[in-house]
């Protein structure tokens, strides 16, 4: 370990790291430690003077590193932020604070930051300090664009709107948006719908943040005037690490092609920039174009708005510059080491990060591996043509892959099949767009003409590159699911990975090393279905009421057999069954969705049903009769028909599917003017029913009053308008039910607006998804309970 001295020393610190992540041990527990331990290695220092001393304290001060590791992990963990004060909603309150950032404007919503100071609400007033998260947003567009040319770093507002706690995970592997404001030290969010409820009542500019933020949003001006909107969104998340404007669908394709490492700027991108650099200052002497070089990095550094990918990769390339400029003899593994422990040092959170993980085990991978395929390719291919070129450009793709496939499959769920080959054509071109895109930015201040002019070949190129990655992300064979690949699989991957690179060493036949591969390969595949699980029971009913908004999703499962019904929203921003539908469903292996059920032919109810049909998880849909009269009807029913749907209507008809039973309640002669769309089931399951109810007039719930009384009813699975909810109390006191399950269908409340409650003089258990999340039960026919889904991922 002489050649690699910060080796152990970085390992030791990681090490330390993941007990405290595993153990969360107190804080003075580890103080306690850590100086105990800095006051033995100190003692044996001065004890032993000779060599043998210092031999026999390197593992003294190895323990002492893994102390200090746990001690500084602990100390900085970020606490689960409270609001400072008793109310954690509130509709109307007065925030006070100074903007401490300012993102670039999305969709015509301006987020910055708020370092708060005082709140206000319902007569009472806090003088208090957390920092919040304030999104801003109103009517007129145009607006919204003059007040984010106004703002700025520094400026003191007055917020008048809605402030309250961030929510955690809504849905089974939804993104843990809590969680993640959490890491930033953002204790709540602030939503204004009018500008006129924001007052800067302070000018006064931060001089340094407030010019890297104009200069960041000039950039941005500069790429949105010349470029079509698809390659802006691109650029602006090359050279300015935001990719609030790309398209979720293309960042799916990339996924799906292999390539999505592409879209963060990252090593791959520090990497084109320090080339650029060196191409640019190539004619001056060695010593200036590095500095100049590390300047330039440093400078994207702060045009990303010091994203920590950013930072990461500009840590590692300027450490290895520094080495080249000061002839210092050194070698991959330790500047990579240093580059780690200088990161963690300023957060070791960044431990825990995908882009830490991914970014190390590729640059890891491939300092490992390269050298030996390069070996062989030269000895295979003597003389310098293209086609040595492109293996050695394959070799440093492939290399990568080897090391961050488990981090791949642990956070993207998918396996490329053809991510070797596109990357051939992938990086190069993005190496040419990140080029062209700079050029634009500083022609944008000199020549329009010139501007123009590169920025119509690089929207020609985006298109083309897009196109590629648009059709080998849509073909089937592209890539596999992957699902339940745990940390655990993760951690088995690279010990064997390493336990067969120490094993080949030692055979020197080649059927043997085939051998030894293939029975790593088997026992690997054994030992990761050990921790394999299901959130779905195999021999009981399952029930998922999903958080779909202003929409609606319920599933049931047994054995094999599924019903959904319903299935959220699909517009133009957001699509459920692609979000939250087709990710579960495949994450728990159903192979398909026995019957879809639509209560009324909506948006907010079967927008997800056009994924899911379109990935063929759902063949047969019921719904209500067809109305003429009605347009989204004649657009749901040419879909259906262009895929081959079968279709039934809802009548009084019952569905027997496996060992649930479906019953439409529909009354002919109830005079009702929509008797048949009025969205009422029941599921039974053995002598457990579940009443579903989609109704948006009061005077519906009792025209089924008498049946409701009959029925055994422990679940009640109710969309409603929140004007109507005090209206319909009294037949809910009748039904009697153990779980009242409430979604609000309002389509216009203010977004981060609290939802009315309702309680009982009985025993009913409420939930509210859109406040709660995602409720689960299950149940074997006789008794119902409730399940913990979070708990179980």
């Amino acid at each position: 370990m002489n050649r690699y001295p910060f080796i152990p020393f970085t390992i030791a610190f990681v090490f330390g790291i993941i007990l405290g992540k595993i153990y969360s041990l107190d804080v003075l527990l580890f103080t306690y430690l850590t100086v105990s331990s800095a006051i033995l290695f100190v003692i044996l220092i001065l004890k032993f003077k000779g060599k043998c001393g210092l031999k026999n304290g390197r593992f003294i001060f190895l323990l002492l590193t893994i102390l200090f590791g746990g001690f500084y992990f602990v100390f900085s963990n970020p606490q689960k932020m409270k609001l400072p004060f008793a109310e954690s909603h509130s509709t109307n309150a007065l925030v006070y604070g100074k903007i401490e950032s300012i993102e670039l404007i999305k969709h015509d919503k301006i987020e910055l930051i708020l370092s708060v100071d005082s709140v206000k609400t319902h007569q009472n007033q806090y003088k208090t300090k957390f920092k919040a998260l304030c999104k801003i947003s109103d009517e007129s567009f145009r607006n919204v664009n003059i007040f984010y040319n106004v703002l700025g770093v520094g400026n003191y507002l007055r917020v008048h709107g809605v402030l309250t706690k961030p929510k955690s995970i809504k849905n089974p592997g939804d993104f843990d948006y809590e969680k993640y404001l959490r890491t930033k030290n953002i204790a709540a969010l602030v939503y204004v719908n009018k500008l006129e409820n924001v007052l800067i009542t302070e000018s006064e500019t931060d001089l340094i943040k407030n010019l890297i933020f104009t200069f960041r949003k000039k950039i941005d001006t500069i790429l949105k005037k010349y470029h079509t909107f698809e390659t802006y969104a691109l650029l602006r998340s090359l050279l300015l690490a935001d990719r609030g404007e790309l398209d979720y669908r293309l960042k799916q394709k990339f996924v799906n092609a292999g390539v999505v490492h592409v879209l963060a700027v990252s090593g791959l991108h520090v990497g084109f920039i320090v080339l650029i650099f060196l191409l640019i200052f190539n004619r001056f002497n060695l010593y200036l174009k590095y500095i100049f070089t590390i300047a330039g990095v440093v400078f994207f550094l702060i045009l990303t708005g010091a994203q920590p990918p950013v930072f990461r990769a500009s840590v590692m390339a300027i450490i290895i510059i520094i080495a080249l400029l000061t002839n210092r003899s050194t070698n991959a593994f330790n500047s990579l080491a240093i580059a780690a422990f200088i990161i963690l040092l300023i957060n070791p959170h960044e431990l825990f990060n995908p882009g830490f993980q991914l970014s190390f085990s590729a640059v890891l991978s491939i300092v490992y591996f390269y050298p030996k395929m390069q070996k062989s390719i030269y000895l295979k291919f003597k003389k310098d043509n293209p086609f040595r070129k492109i293996l050695l450009f394959a070799a440093v793709s492939f290399s990568a892959q080897i090391g961050t496939l488990p981090f791949t499959l642990l956070y993207f769920h998918k396996l490329s099949l053809i991510a070797l080959f596109i990357n051939i054509v992938i990086i190069p071109a993005i190496g040419f767009v990140l080029g062209l895109g700079i050029a634009v930015v500083l022609l944008g201040f000199i020549s329009e003409w010139l501007a123009l002019a590169y920025a119509s070949a690089n929207c020609w190129l985006v298109s083309v590159m897009n196109g590629i990655i648009k059709s080998v992300g849509s073909a089937g064979f592209s890539y596999l699911d992957i699902h339940n690949f745990s940390i655990y699989d993760t951690l088995l991957f690279y010990l064997l990975l390493v336990l067969l690179l120490f094993a080949l060493k030692r055979f020197q036949n080649r059927p043997a090393k085939i051998i030894l591969f293939l029975l790593v390969v088997m026992n690997y595949i054994l030992f990761s279905k050990l921790d394999d699980s299901n959130l779905l029971a195999q021999n009981k009913l399952n029930i998922i009421v999903f958080d779909a908004g202003e929409g609606q999703s319920v599933l049931f499962t047994s054995g094999e057999n599924a019903i959904l019904v319903n299935a959220g929203k699909k517009d133009e921003f957001y699509d459920f069954g692609e979000r939250v539908l087709l990710p579960f469903i495949n994450r728990n292996e159903i192979k398909k969705i026995t019957l879809g059920l639509i209560s009324n032919v909506e948006r907010e109810l079967y927008g997800g049903f056009i994924t899911l049909i379109k990935n063929k998880k759902i063949d047969h849909i019921l719904k209500p009769k067809r109305d003429t009269l009605n347009e989204e009807e004649d657009i749901l029913e040419e879909y259906l028909s262009y895929y081959n749907v079968k279709v039934n209507y809802i009548d009084e008809r019952t569905y027997k599917i496996g060992n649930m039973k479906l019953y439409p309640l529909v009354f002919e002669k109830s005079g009702f003017l929509h008797k048949q769309k009025n969205g009422i089931f029941i599921i039974s399951y053995g002598n457990v029913s579940v009443l579903m109810m989609d109704i948006t007039s009061p005077e519906n719930y009792y025209l089924y009053e008498n049946i409701f009384r009959k029925l055994n009813i422990k679940i009640v699975v109710l969309r409603l308008k929140s004007k109507y909810l005090n209206e319909t109390r009294e037949i809910f006191e009748l039904i009697q039910p153990e779980y009242l399950i409430l979604n609000y269908s309002d389509k216009f409340l203010p977004e981060g607006s609290k939802d009315p409650e309702i309680s009982f003089s009985k025993d009913i258990v409420v939930k509210n998804v859109r406040r709660n999340g995602a409720v689960m039960f299950r149940s074997n026919g006789l008794v119902t309970r409730q399940i913990n889904w979070r708990t179980k991922l």
